[in-house]
């Protein structure tokens, strides 16, 4: 299997388990219907008392975040693909698909403030704009592709594995307090948080790979 084909297979594993963790179990708990996957942490957790009074400054709006790095990945992962092939639109189209998870429902749209769901509402157009963008990107050298391909790779996988896992852990205790017992992180949010850094590692390889090729490439020239 040639180097190239190793790569494509471990941004495969990383984003397959990426979606898998949203729909396991994030919050789990004795009863099973209070075990929560990550689909359902960004709606739950709104009725926190302390998140209704606005005593925490993050936003719930990151466990959400999952499924827009994810499509964006996907994105990334098609910027200087064929624009005559089925594959890629496929790709973006899945993409775009994948972050409608993080779309807010038509009661929220109806019914509630514009804070509430502004954001994700933003994040959803954003994915579509950049499947659009990426058709462009084949005017881009590879070398632009690449670092392009590999830094987005390593912002995306750091955020999407740090944030949603952080915002777990600050709101465990309000969480746990709410049960009259601690709560543990469950295997959903694990396998969100290892996907998201094996794609990170992939861009940084791929990163450190460009600049080793460059000093080579400089001491050669010296």
């Amino acid at each position: 299997m040639k180097h190239d084909s190793i790569i494509q297979v471990i941004l495969k594993v990383g984003f397959t388990s990426i979606l898998l963790g949203y729909f396991l179990v994030w919050l789990p708990h004795q009863a099973v219907g209070l075990s929560l996957i990550g689909l359902e942490m960004g709606e739950w957790t709104k009725f926190l008392p302390k998140i209704q009074q606005g005593q925490y400054f993050l936003d719930r709006i990151l466990f959400y975040l999952p499924p827009i790095t994810l499509s964006l990945m996907l994105v990334v992962w098609t910027i200087g693909w064929p624009n005559d092939k089925w594959k890629t639109w496929a790709t973006r189209g899945l993409a775009v698909v994948i972050s409608l998870l993080a779309f807010p429902p038509i009661e929220s749209l109806r019914f509630e403030a514009s804070d509430q769901w502004m954001t994700r509402l933003l994040l959803v157009i954003l994915v579509a704009l950049s499947a659009v963008l990426c058709s462009q990107a084949t005017r881009l050298s590879r070398k632009s592709i690449q670092i392009i391909e590999w830094s987005l790779f390593a912002v995306l996988g750091v955020l999407g594995a740090s944030l949603p896992l952080w915002t777990f852990l600050v709101l465990r205790p309000e969480i746990s307090a709410i049960f009259g017992e601690s709560v543990g992180i469950g295997p959903g949010l694990w396998l969100n948080t290892i996907g998201h850094l094996i794609v990170a590692g992939v861009g940084g390889y791929g990163l450190y790979g460009l600049s080793e090729r460059v000093s080579s490439r400089n001491s050669i020239a010296a």
